[in-house]
C-alpha cells in the first residue's frame, strides 16, 4: 500500500440549527487498537457534539452512498455537549441505544465517503474515508476544529490529542525485482525524496530506527550454504518422539533466500509502509510454486508470544495428556490474539507474482503439535488488502480469497507420510455430489529458510460459502461434529433429528419428509466415500455440514434450505492406519454399531445413517450408488493412475522436504508409503464388495454387457452411470462397441435411454427380449446383455411446412413477401412461428404457427416488405394482434428434403428496420426432422451465424454462403430456423421498445463446396477432442462454450454445481468434426462456481465457469 497522502478536508454543510453532530475521528483499518463487544477489530468512526446544546440523533442517516443518505439510521440517543459517540463500521447492523452501535455496511479505505444527514435532509457532515495504515486514525485537532491531522495514537470516545502529522513518507522501491536469479544480485533501495532516510532489515523484522541505514547497493549472493538460523529452533516438544512425530533439526544447511524489508523516514512525516521482498540468487525455482513468508522472529518463535513453538504455555503447564498435549503449547492457542502480521510472496517461473501483507495463524487440531505446522492465511484491510488477489488454483476462475490454508498434510506428514494423501482422495471424488477443497502443492520459505512442501487449500468458512454458493453470513447455518455451531444456528438440524427419533423411517412418507430437510444425494455420496476410504477419524470427528437458512428458493442451487455435508481431512484413509491391512477393514461394521467401539463412532455420530438405512427405498438407493461408484470412480486402474500422477508432481521436491524434516526418514520410505496407497486402490474394491454382501442382501455380482453400436442416436444410462462407447471403465469391456460392469443381483438397475435430436428411442433388447419403455428397471440375472435401439425420428407425411426437394440442379430461393398476402399464408415451404416464452430467448421452443395479417402497424406483428422480405417485431402489449400472440414471435421456419443434396450452403440477407432499445437478433439454426431442439449453424471458426441489431435504421447485411454440416445431407426432412430472439441487452433504460428486424432474401444451394464468410477452403479438422474455456468468464447472463471434435460425434455438455450435482443440460446433439461453440444462458443461477462437462464417444473433460449475478 502506498500512503502518499493529500490532506483531506471535512466538508461541512451549513445547517439552520447551531447544535449538530460532526465526524470527529475515523479509523479505517483497526488491527489491535480497540475491539468491539464480539472481540473483533472493526473499522470505526467517532461523532462529536461541538455545541453547547445537546443533540438528539434519532433519525440521522449514516451512509457511504450519496444516493442513499439513510442507509443506516441512528437510534434515539442524545449526545451531550462536548461528548463523543463511537459507531462501528462493521456491517453488523445493531441499533440498540443501550449497546454498542454498528452500521449496516463497512467501508473501503481510499474509495468510500461517509455522509451524515439530518432527519430533515440537510447534510450534517461529509468525510472521505482515507487510505491509511492499520491502527492509524484521522480526524479534527482539536475536537470539532476545521484542521485535520493523522493520529498515531487514536482516541476512540475520548478527546483527540493535539500532536500529529499530516502525511507519510513514500514507500521505498527495489531496483531489482524479487525472484530467482542464476547470478548474484546488486540491489539498490530507491526513493524519490532526497530528504528521506531508508532503513532496512534482513531477518524478516519490520525496520525501525535501530535497523540498517541504507547507504549504497547491497550485494546478494547465493545463501544456501549459510548457517541455519530459524530451522534449528525446536517447533514441537520432546514428548512428540513418544508418538512418532519427533522434531529433528536439519543435518545440513537448508536452501535460503535473502529477505529485505525497508521503510523510509523523513522529517514531519510518519514512516512509510514497509517494502518487502525475497531474492534467491544462484538458485533455480523448482517445479512447484514458491511462497515466502517474512515476519519478525518474535512473531513465530518468541517463547512468550511466538505461534510456532511450544513456548511459555508448554514451559508452565507441561506437555499435557494424549497424543497432542492440547492445549498446553503456544501453537494450540487460537483467536485474533494469536494472529501475526507477515509479508506474503508468491513466485512462479522465477519471478514474484504477488506480495502483500497478511495475517497468519496456526491451523488444525492435533496436527498443530507436529514439527511442520499448517498455516492459515488471512487477508484483511487492516493489513492493506481485503483479499489475496491471485489465481491460486489454475482450474478455478476465482482470483480473490479471504482465507487460505497452507496445509502440512495433517497426520500424513509423519504417519506413512506421502504429503498428498488427503489431496488425492478429494481429487478422486471431486465429481461426486460433495464439496471438496481445491489443492495445489507449493514450497514455503519462512524468513528466507526452506520450510518444505505445503499444500495450499481452500478453507471452509463464511467467506467460502458466500464466494462459492452466494450464501451471505446471515443466511448460513454451519455446524460441526455434534451439532456445534460454527455459524448460525443448529435449531433446524435438531428439529430434523427429533423428527427422525419420533417417526419410523421405514415408512416412505416419513422418509420423504426428511428428504425436504437434508440432501440425500449428497449424504449418500458423503458416506460412501468415507466408508470406502476407511476413514476412522470420522464420523464423530471431521464432520461438517451446512445449509442455507434464508427464504427457500429452489430455482437457485443450494438455496433450498437442506443440510449438506463437506469433505475435508481424510488423512486417516487409504492406508495411513494399518498400512497394507487397511483395505480389509469393514467400515460398515464401524458405522452400523449401536454401541461405541472407538472415539469416532459414538451412537450420536452414526444415528443418521443407521436410521435412514432402515428404509428399503433409501437402502436400495444407497447400494445402487455404491455399486456405481465401485465400477467408475473407485475402479482400481483409475485410482492407481491418479495416485501416480499426483506423486509425480511432488517427486522432484520430496527429497529436499525430507532433508528438512526427516519425515519420512528417506525417499525410499516415501515410495513405500505411496505403494501402500496403490495397494489399497488395488485391493479395496473387492473387500468393499464383500462387506456390502455381508451386511445387506445384495446377492452376487452379475456381469452386465451393453452393446453400444446401435446407441449413436442417443445417450444410455445405468443408474448414475452415463455409458461412453470406446471407454473401458467397467469391469472389462469386451470390444470398443461394448461396455460392461458388475451389478448386485438383488439391487435393481435403472436403465434410461435418451434419444438425440432427430432420433427416437425404439426399444431395448435384453437377453433376447424386447422392451419398449425408455425407462426400465432391470434385475440382473446370470449374464445380462443389453442393446439400446434408436431410430431416425421424422414425419414423412403430413409434415408442415412441406419440405422443398433440394438437389444440385434445384436451389431454394426466397426474394420477397407482400403486405397484401392473405393472413395465415406463408412463403413457399416456410412458416412463421411463435415461442413458448414471452420475450423469447435463444433457448425458447416453438409453440405454434402465426396466422395474422401482414399489413399491421402496431403491436406484435410480422410485416410484409415486398422486395425487403418480411420483418418481425415484438411489442410490450401482451394482447398482441389476431394471429400474433403478444411478445412471442420467434422466427421463420424452412423445411427441406436433402436426400439428393450434398455440400449444402445458405445465403441470406438480414437488416434492422428500427433499432429501438431492447436488442434482438437473428440466428440461423437447424434440426433433422420436425421434433427436438435446434442446433446453431456455425462459421468455420465455430461462431454461430447471427445478425444482431445495428444502430442505423435500414441497415442491411448479406450473410454467407454458410456451409451446413454434412450430416444434414441425405435426410427426408430438415428444418432451418431463422430465430428472432432477445439478446438480454437494453440500450436505453428509459425505453422498452424492441428491435424490428427483417429477412430480405434466402438462397439454399446444393453442390457448392465454398462458403462461410471469406474462407475458401474448409479448415483442417482438429487432431483431438477438446473442451475449451468458456468466454466471457466470469459472466453474468450469457457465455459461450467452444469445443473441438476430431470426428463427427454425439456431444453432451452438462452443467453441474461444485458438488457435482447436475444443474442443466447445455447441449445434447450430434456435430460434424471441427470447431464448434454453444451459447449458455444462466439467468436463474446463483453466483458461484459451476462445472461444465463434455462427453462424447471415448472423450470426457470437465472445466469450471463462474457466474456473477
Amino acid at each position: 500500500m502506498k500512503f502518499l497522502f493529500l490532506i483531506l478536508l471535512f466538508i461541512v454543510s451549513s445547517m439552520t440549527a447551531s447544535a449538530r453532530p460532526l465526524f470527529n475521528e475515523i479509523m479505517p483499518l483497526n488491527n489491535f487498537t480497540i475491539a468491539d463487544e464480539d472481540g473483533e477489530y472493526e473499522s470505526w468512526v467517532e461523532l462529536y457534539n461541538n455545541s453547547d446544546d445537546p443533540v438528539r440523533l434519532n433519525g440521522y442517516g449514516l451512509s457511504n452512498r450519496p444516493d442513499d443518505a439513510y442507509r443506516w439510521v441512528l437510534p434515539d440517543i442524545t449526545l451531550a455537549p462536548d461528548s463523543f459517540l463511537l459507531v462501528w463500521l462493521s456491517g453488523k447492523d445493531r441499533r440498540s441505544p443501550d449497546n454498542p452501535l454498528h452500521s449496516s455496511f463497512d467501508v473501503e479505505p481510499g474509495l468510500d465517503t461517509l455522509f451524515l444527514t439530518a432527519p430533515d435532509g440537510h447534510a450534517a457532515d461529509t468525510l472521505p474515508v482515507p487510505d491509511l495504515p492499520t491502527d492509524v486514525s484521522y480526524g479534527r485537532s482539536p475536537d470539532g476544529a476545521e484542521t485535520t491531522i493523522i493520529f498515531k495514537e487514536p482516541t476512540p470516545g475520548d478527546p483527540n490529542i493535539p500532536e500529529g502529522r499530516d502525511t507519510f513518507a513514500g514507500t521505498p522501491e527495489f531496483s531489482v525485482k524479487p525472484g530467482f536469479y542464476d547470478h548474484s544480485v546488486r540491489l539498490e533501495l530507491l526513493h524519490d525524496d532526497p530528504d528521506a532516510t531508508i532503513y532496512y532489515t534482513t531477518d524478516g523484522s519490520v525496520p525501525d530506527s535501530s535497523a540498517n541505514i541504507y547507504s549504497g547497493p547491497i550485494t546478494l549472493d547465493y545463501a544456501g550454504g549459510n548457517d541455519n538460523h530459524f530451522s534449528v529452533i525446536r517447533t514441537s516438544p520432546p514428548e512428540g518422539s513418544d508418538h512418532g512425530y519427533d522434531w529433528i533439526p536439519p543435518g545440513a544447511p537448508v536452501d535460503k533466500g535473502h529477505i529485505i524489508r525497508a521503510v523510509a523516514k523523513k522529517p514531519d512525516a510518519y514512516p512509510s509502509a514497509v517494502a518487502s521482498g525475497t531474492w534467491f540468487p544462484g538458485m533455480d525455482q523448482k517445479d512447484l510454486p514458491v511462497l515466502s513468508v517474512s515476519a519478525p522472529k518474535e512473531a513465530f518463535f518468541d517463547n512468550e508470544s511466538g505461534i510456532y513453538v511450544p513456548g511459555a504455555k508448554y514451559d508452565s503447564l507441561g506437555f499435557g495428556s494424549g497424543v497432542w498435549g492440547i492445549p498446553n503449547a503456544n501453537y494450540h492457542q487460537r483467536g485474533r490474539e494469536w494472529e501475526r502480521e507477515a509479508s506474503f510472496e508468491w513466485f512462479e517461473d522465477n519471478r514474484q507474482l504477488l506480495q502483500q501483507d497478511i495475517g497468519i495463524r496456526i491451523h488444525g487440531g492435533g496436527s498443530r503439535s507436529l514439527p511442520q505446522k499448517s498455516l492459515r492465511l488471512y487477508a484483511r484491510s487492516d493489513y492493506g488488502q481485503s483479499h489475496l488477489e491471485h489465481q491460486v488454483f489454475p482450474d478455478q476462475a476465482f482470483g480473490e480469497f479471504k482465507r487460505l490454508i497452507l496445509r502440512n498434510s495433517g497426520q500424513d506428514f509423519y504417519r506413512r507420510a506421502t504429503m498428498f494423501r488427503d489431496a488425492f482422495m478429494q481429487e478422486l471424488i471431486s465429481d461426486l455430489y460433495v464439496q471438496t477443497q481445491a489443492y495445489r502443492p507449493t514450497v514455503l520459505f519462512l524468513n528466507g529458510e526452506y520450510w518444505g512442501i505445503h499444500n495450499i487449500r481452500e478453507r471452509y468458512d463464511k467467506h467460502f460459502f458466500e464466494r462459492v454458493y452466494g450464501v451471505p453470513e446471515q443466511h448460513l447455518d454451519y455446524l460441526e461434529n455434534r451439532y456445534v455451531e460454527k455459524e448460525g444456528s443448529n435449531t433446524h438440524y435438531l428439529e430434523m433429528l427429533d423428527y427422525i427419533e419420533e417417526h419410523d423411517l421405514a415408512d416412505d412418507e416419513h422418509l420423504e419428509h426428511v428428504s425436504t430437510m437434508m440432501d440425500f444425494e449428497n449424504f449418500i455420496d458423503y458416506n460412501i466415500l468415507q466408508l470406502f476410504f476407511r476413514n476412522k477419524d470420522w464420523p464423530g470427528n471431521n464432520n461438517d455440514y451446512w445449509r442455507y437458512s434464508g427464504p427457500p428458493d429452489t430455482d437457485i442451487p443450494y438455496h433450498d434450505g437442506r443440510w449438506r455435508w463437506l469433505v475435508y481431512d481424510l488423512d486417516f484413509g487409504f492406508g495411513l492406519q494399518r498400512g497394507h491391512s487397511a483395505s480389509e477393514e469393514d467400515m460398515l461394521q464401524f458405522v452400523l454399531e449401536t454401541e461405541e467401539t472407538g472415539y469416532a463412532n459414538a451412537p450420536w455420530a452414526t444415528f443418521l445413517l443407521r436410521s435412514l438405512l432402515e428404509n428399503e427405498q433409501f437402502k436400495t438407493r444407497f447400494l445402487r450408488r455404491f455399486n456405481d461408484l465401485l465400477i467408475t470412480t473407485f475402479q482400481s486402474g483409475h485410482m492407481t493412475q491418479l495416485i501416480d500422477e499426483m506423486a509425480e508432481v511432488i517427486r522432484p521436491e520430496i527429497g529436499r522436504h525430507i532433508e528438512r524434516w526427516s519425515h519420512p526418514p528417506d525417499k525410499q520410505t516415501w515410495d513405500e508409503h505411496v505403494n501402500i496407497m496403490r495397494y489399497f486402490a488395488e485391493t479395496r474394491p473387492e473387500f468393499k464388495i464383500e462387506h456390502l454382501q455381508h451386511h445387506f442382501d445384495t446377492g452376487d455380482l452379475i456381469p452386465v454387457v451393453v452393446n453400444l453400436d446401435h446407441a449413436s442416436g442417443g445417450v444410455v444410462t445405468l443408474n448414475s452411470i452415463t455409458l461412453q462407447p470406446d471407454e473401458k471403465q467397467g469391469s472389462g469391456s469386451e470390444s470398443p462397441e461394448t461396455w460392461s460392469g458388475r451389478f448386485f443381483e438383488n439391487v435393481p438397475v435403472e436403465l434410461e435411454a435418451k434419444p438425440s435430436a432427430g432420433y427416437r428411442f425404439s426399444h431395448w433388447e435384453i437377453n433376447g427380449d424386447s422392451i419398449i419403455h425408455a425407462g426400465h428397471s432391470l434385475t440382473p440375472d446370470d449374464k445380462t446383455t443389453i442393446t439400446p435401439v434408436f431410430e431416425r425420428d421424422y414425419e414423412d407425411s403430413g409434415s408442415f411446412p412441406e419440405a422443398f426437394v433440394l438437389t444440385d440442379t434445384s436451389d431454394y430461393s426466397f426474394s420477397g413477401w407482400s403486405p397484401e398476402r392473405e393472413p395465415g399464408t406463408y412463403p413457399s415451404n416456410m412458416a412463421f412461428v411463435y415461442m413458448d416464452e414471452i420475450e423469447p430467448s435463444q433457448n425458447a421452443r416453438i409453440s405454434g404457427f402465426t396466422s395474422g395479417a401482414y399489413d399491421l402497424d402496431s403491436r406484435t406483428r410480422i410485416t410484409g416488405l415486398d422486395d425487403k422480405g418480411f420483418a418481425f417485431i415484438n411489442t410490450d402489449n401482451l394482447g398482441g394482434n389476431p394471429g400474433y400472440p403478444g411478445r412471442r414471435l420467434g422466427g421463420a421456419l424452412l423445411a427441406l428434403n436433402t436426400e439428393s443434396a450434398e455440400n449444402i450452403t445458405v445465403e441470406w440477407t438480414a437488416g434492422t428496420i428500427t433499432p429501438n432499445s431492447r436488442e434482438y437478433g437473428l440466428r440461423l439454426q437447424y434440426r433433422i426432422g420436425n421434433l427436438g431442439p435446434f442446433q446453431d449453424a456455425t462459421l468455420l471458426g465455430g461462431q454461430p451465424v447471427t445478425y444482431i441489431r445495428e444502430e442505423t435504421p435500414g441497415h442491411q447485411e448479406t450473410i454467407g454462403p454458410v456451409i451446413l454440416p454434412d450430416h444434414l445431407s441425405g435426410q427426408p426432412h430438415v428444418e432451418l430456423l431463422w430465430r428472432y430472439y432477445h439478446t438480454g441487452v437494453r440500450h436505453d433504460s428509459r425505453s422498452g421498445a424492441r428491435t424490428e428486424l427483417n429477412i430480405a432474401s434466402i438462397t439454399v444451394s446444393s453442390g457448392s463446396g465454398t462458403g462461410n464468410d471469406e474462407y475458401e477452403d474448409p479448415p483442417d479438422k482438429p487432431d483431438a477432442f477438446a473442451l475449451k474455456q468458456n468466454y466471457p468468464n466470469p459472466f453474468n447472463n450469457e457465455t459461450r462454450i467452444p469445443f473441438e471434435l476430431a470426428e463427427a460425434s454425439h456431444v453432451v455438455i452438462t452443467l453441474h454445481d461444485v458438488a457435482g450435482r447436475r444443474v442443466a443440460t447445455i447441449v445434447d446433439e450430434s456435430f460434424e468434426a471441427g470447431t464448434h461453440e454453444v451459447d449458455f444462458v444462466s439467468r436463474s443461477l446463483a453466483s458461484g462456481v459451476y462445472l461444465y462437462r463434455m462427453q462424447t464417444s471415448g472423450f470426457e473433460e470437465t472445466l469450471k465457469m463462474v457466474v456473477i449475478q
